[in-house]
């Protein structure tokens, strides 16, 4: 049996070697245009994103240096990309649930010095506009003391029908300054609720006013 050390080293190679798969295979489909506001700091860091399609996550993947962690809903598992799911092994997440194990798997990584990335408002928007968030990504920011990394996305939700047309789909990512919290070792439910209200501002900020959604009075 491996050790728990062979273990993450194994780990570490597959999701390097998914994530040099995908810069390969989505430059091929993606005409990105990447815009940071400051450079992306080092340590742990929890990397908040608005959701449009199931490339959203890919991408981020593939513009960060080294793999981060992240977590996928358990149904993707069956779905087309079932093979990049089990090459990367993600968190396993179920959908509408609400699962201590996954906080703790996430808690683990931050402490272990990692980037996770969470996507707060936990579904992919079908208005293109952000909807409410929920305020698992204040309690992670609290709890941890860990910065947040806002991340604006947007063009991924029009790429099939670029790609019906036989063109790369045109996708602006927009990385923000860290936004740092403080932090509270047991955050209160309006602790929570602020945090994740500054977060997604901070989302919505580096958004055009179409995309803002329910965070448009900033």
């Amino acid at each position: 049996m491996r050790t728990r050390h062979e273990r993450t080293w194994a780990l570490r190679q597959r999701r390097r070697f998914a994530q040099a798969l995908l810069r390969i295979g989505l430059r091929a489909l993606i005409k990105l245009d990447l815009r940071c506001q400051t450079p992306i700091p080092p340590g742990p860091l929890v990397i908040a994103a608005n959701h449009l399609s199931h490339l959203d996550p890919l991408l981020l993947i593939t513009i960060l240096d080294r793999p981060p962690e992240c977590a996928a809903l358990s149904d993707l598992w069956h779905a087309l990309v079932a093979p990049f799911i089990w090459l990367y092994a993600p968190i396993a997440v179920q959908r509408d649930q609400a699962d201590r194990h996954v906080i703790a798997q996430v808690l683990a990584a931050l402490a272990a010095g990692e980037r996770v990335i969470i996507f707060p408002e936990a579904q992919i928007s079908n208005t293109s506009g952000l909807t409410p968030a929920r305020s698992g990504v204040g309690y992670l920011a609290l709890k941890t003391g860990v910065p947040v990394l806002p991340v604006a996305i947007y063009g991924t939700e029009r790429a099939p029908q670029a790609w019906h047309r036989l063109r790369r789909a045109a996708v602006r990512i927009t990385i923000g300054a860290p936004l740092r919290l403080g932090h509270t070792p047991q955050p209160r439910r309006e602790d929570r609720a602020a945090a994740t209200a500054a977060i997604m501002h901070r989302i919505a900020a580096l958004l055009p006013p179409v995309y803002r959604g329910v965070y448009s009075s900033l």
